[in-house]
């Protein structure tokens, strides 16, 4: 979980931070936007990325993925712009790799029924980025200058990397006799089981209206209720706890209550909360209420949904996971 929570604070912490950085190498806040769209990308790649956990080892991408942070030390050098888009894009490699390899590595190593707990635990490194990953990022902004997360994270994630190697146990290796398919027939196994493209179905379908919303919500405070930038990093903070909230139902309540009728239960609880928004929009408390709920319930959904899913194709647990991720990446 801590490893994963570095990878996601270098995800995360550019949008917070997005004006300072672009002081700081001298370019406009566009040119960062355009960086984080090409880091977002290389999501859509995540199938290939995927299937190497599956040929070679979840470990060795787990380890491979974080060891991809450590270029980004050498921004302690005052380079140009061009250099942070090259090394954001490959540090957001390393995540690709890394993200459905843990998630496999989860559905390998626990039984069935244990699956819920398992994924909530490592989902909660998605908020502690928010609460603790960013927060520290910042006091090294200010302790020091721009150079100081990229020094810092880099300097984790190759500390991680070691930790995984050495003390991680292995699955998938040649010792356990594990069947290697190809990406391609990985591919044609997805595309011919009805489940997995339901599935995927899923994926996008949750994430499109979650995201149709993310990208609103502050200007809908602020028109509404005349917000300032303060009150939104309230807010926001607010939005982490909704999620934490939802990674930690799914890891206490989901496995008791059934995965797929957790899943059913988070999709209408989405629903609902989406249909009720608009007839909250008299009070402030009542909106931040209704937003806290529709993130709350959109998390545990995900992380119930990686939790069901990630049985779907024993043989290609990476491959998969990483289509699905892919998918929710199209939604957005």
């Amino acid at each position: 979980m801590a490893a994963r929570t570095v990878l996601n604070t270098a995800r995360r912490f550019p949008y917070t931070f997005a004006p300072a950085l672009a002081r700081a190498f001298g370019v406009e806040v566009s040119a960062i936007a355009i960086m984080l769209g090409a880091v977002q990308g290389v999501s859509l790649l995540s199938p290939l990325f995927g299937s190497l956990g599956d040929r070679f080892g979840y470990r060795k991408m787990m380890v491979t993925g974080l060891t991809l942070l450590f270029p980004l030390t050498l921004l302690a050098f005052s380079l140009p712009f061009y250099m942070l888009f090259i090394l954001a894009v490959t540090a957001s490699v390393g995540k690709a790799l890394f993200d459905p390899s843990i998630q496999a590595y989860i559905g390998h190593r626990l039984p069935p029924e244990r699956h819920g707990l398992g994924m909530g635990i490592i989902e909660l490194a998605w908020s502690a980025a928010t609460f603790l990953g960013v927060p520290v990022i910042g006091y090294l902004m200010e302790w020091w200058d721009y150079r100081a997360p990229f020094v810092a994270l880099g300097v984790a994630g190759l500390i991680f990397a070691l930790l995984l190697h050495g003390r991680m146990p292995v699955v998938n290796e040649e010792k356990e006799d594990i069947e290697r398919p190809s990406l391609g027939s990985i591919l044609t196994l997805i595309a011919g089981n009805p489940a997995t493209k339901w599935a995927l179905g899923v994926g996008f379908f949750i994430s499109m209206a979650n995201d149709g919303l993310f990208v609103v919500y502050g200007g809908y405070l602020e028109d509404n209720f005349g917000l300032g930038l303060s009150a939104l990093g309230l807010a926001t903070i607010a939005i982490g706890a909704s999620e934490a909230a939802g990674e930690g139902a799914t890891a206490l309540f989901a496995d008791k209550i059934g995965l797929r009728r957790a899943l059913g239960l988070g999709c209408f609880s989405s629903a609902a909360a989406y249909f009720l928004l608009p007839f909250l929009s008299s009070s402030l408390y009542a909106s931040l209420f209704g937003l806290a709920f529709i993130f709350l319930t959109f998390e545990f959904s995900v992380v119930v949904s990686f939790s069901l899913f990630i049985g779907l194709l024993p043989r290609a647990r990476g491959t998969f996971i990483a289509s699905y991720i892919a998918a929710m990446g199209l939604g957005r």
